[in-house]
């Protein structure tokens, strides 16, 4: 009997070194604040999302909540001042990387955290939430497109379009046009990042059409496809503006525990459950985030895991696929 408790405590050791060293990765340790600068944060409400609002306030910086859901907004709000507030005895000790950068890291006010309306799903959304924030003194340092959904059952956006590809690309790519003109004025070197997955290594066969017919949906497919177009988006953005100083970057979160899978119910218990103790927190999800966010070195239109640079899906460093996606994307969201 002591024989098979040695090999079950080995195992459970064993298993606990995988999910320390490969599923939970690198923490972001990199020093600096971000006083005076404006986020933007899409999908702020929940997970990673929240997790990288609290972060970039936390080192000082003012965050837009842009959340579809506003009443969860609300409450992810308060729970990040009920973390990290003021008010909070564990403001400075919760969820800290090292002790190297904790006197980057002070308590977050309420009126950093700013929460405005906006639908990945709805072109006109996405519209009237830049007409909103978008003044013509407004400069925006960092745009984070972090929201999205993931291997759900087929459906349409508002204007049509596959929600995978529609929500996670095109809602993004609008948005992100959008607020350019903001995010020029920004500087020194304003950062749009996309938070794309490992999932777009996967696909090996150029995605066309880009959104998948009813007939022939699978959902992970459309999923990675997606996350495809983000690390496309962002490696074409890099090159269109690198005279204008914007630094661009996709990442790849890590294997993450959160609700943004909207699957089967028995596939969703699994991941709570017996898959949970080798998935990230939404916490160490937003690391590479952070890193991309402060790293000086951070080379423009790159792809990055475990806050170091990766070699993406080829198809990313592909030019003319990257050209056919940016002009579908551009006459898709109507600017074209």
């Amino acid at each position: 009997m002591w024989k098979f408790a040695v090999s079950v405590a080995g195992v459970g050791v064993g298993l606990f070194a995988l999910n320390r060293c490969y599923f939970s990765g690198t923490i972001c340790t990199l020093p600096g604040r971000l006083d005076g600068k404006l986020a933007v944060v899409t999908g702020a409400n929940s997970g990673i999302g929240r997790e990288t609002t609290a972060e970039l306030a936390r080192r000082g910086a003012c965050v837009i909540m842009a959340c579809r859901n506003l009443k969860r907004a609300e409450e992810a709000k308060a729970d990040i001042l009920a973390r990290y507030g003021e008010g909070s005895r564990r403001a400075l000790t919760l969820n800290v990387a090292s002790s190297s950068i904790k006197r980057y890291l002070m308590p977050v006010k309420p009126e950093q955290l700013i929460i405005e309306e906006l639908d990945l799903a709805s072109l006109q959304s996405v519209r009237e939430f830049a007409a909103r924030i978008c003044k013509p003194d407004t400069r925006i340092d960092l745009l984070i497109n972090n929201a999205g959904i993931m291997a759900c059952p087929y459906a349409l956006t508002k204007d049509g379009f596959e929600s995978q590809v529609g929500t996670n690309h095109l809602g993004h790519f609008l948005l992100t046009e959008l607020l350019m003109p903001a995010i020029k004025r920004a500087s020194p070197n304003p950062r749009i990042i996309n938070v794309s997955s490992l999932a777009h290594e996967r696909v090996q066969k150029c995605p066309e059409p880009w959104l998948i017919p009813a007939s022939e949906y699978k959902p992970w497919t459309a999923y990675r496809y997606s996350k495809l177009a983000n690390a496309i988006h962002a490696r074409q953005l890099a090159k269109r503006l690198r005279k204008d100083g914007v630094v661009t970057a996709s990442v790849h979160p890590g294997v993450v525990i959160t609700d943004l899978f909207k699957g089967p119910l028995i596939l969703r218990a699994l991941m709570h459950t017996v898959l949970r103790p080798f998935m990230k927190s939404a916490w160490e999800g937003a690391q590479t985030t952070m890193h991309v966010v402060l790293a000086n070195d951070l080379h423009s239109g790159a792809y990055y895991a475990d806050c170091a640079p990766k070699k993406p899906n080829q198809m990313v460093l592909d030019d003319k696929l990257g050209d056919l996606l940016w002009s579908f994307s551009e006459k898709a969201v109507g600017l074209a």
